[in-house]
């Protein structure tokens, strides 16, 4: 820590006053970045005492270099953001949030996103399970599926590319319309509610 100008804080947020405590190097000319939930910028000033504080939710596509994060800093220079830049988009893309409160809006987006995408993929496989496709068939229908429906997205847009695949009076329009008629959409919606209200209820506890 001495020698660095810049280092990124990787502990649990539970373990991060004993970090805190066990550092006896003068942290108020460094850039600290932090990936821990919970831990607010004003919490991350007063324990390590740098001015130049960035907090950071990665999401799990970071393994493949596919990672979303959003990210907020505190008391930076236009260096300081161009780096913190450059080491995201390394790791996938990255997005700037204008309020720290935003960390919880992205936390229960893209944070929690891939959870959202996993579970829509189980419940293909057992739809396919329940049309009398074996587990090893069914697996493979629904993670090629939404693998290649994924890749094929890029940059176009999800609402033109659904359109694509819905005829009208067709297979896709009737199952999309079971979709919106069950309320599907408003579930949807008020489950990255929940996730983002539980975010909020975690950074107040560990304040």
């Amino acid at each position: 820590l001495s020698d660095c100008e810049a280092f990124i804080i990787a502990v649990k947020p539970q373990d991060f006053l004993a970090f805190a405590e066990s550092v006896n190097v003068d942290l108020s000319e460094k850039l600290a970045i932090s990936i821990m939930a919970g831990v607010n910028v004003d919490n991350l000033r007063d324990k390590l005492g740098s001015e130049r504080i960035v907090r950071v939710m990665p999401n799990l596509p970071l393994k493949i270099g596919k990672a979303l994060s959003g990210w907020f800093g505190s008391g930076l220079n236009n260096g300081d953001k161009n780096f913190v830049r450059e080491i995201l988009r390394a790791l996938g893309a990255e997005l700037e949030l204008d309020v720290e409160d935003k960390i919880d809006s992205i936390t229960a987006l893209s944070g929690s996103g891939p959870a959202y995408f996993y579970y829509l993929t189980e419940l293909l496989a057992d739809a396919a399970k329940e049309m009398g496709f074996s587990d090893e068939e069914a697996t493979l229908i629904a993670r090629e599926t939404f693998k290649g429906s994924a890749q094929l997205l890029g940059e176009n847009d999800p609402a033109e590319m659904r359109a694509a695949v819905t005829s009208k009076g067709g297979t896709t329009e009737a199952a999309l319309t079971m979709m919106t008629t069950g309320g599907m959409g408003n579930i949807f919606m008020e489950a990255v509610k929940v996730a983002k209200q539980r975010a909020t209820e975690l950074n107040k506890t560990d304040e």
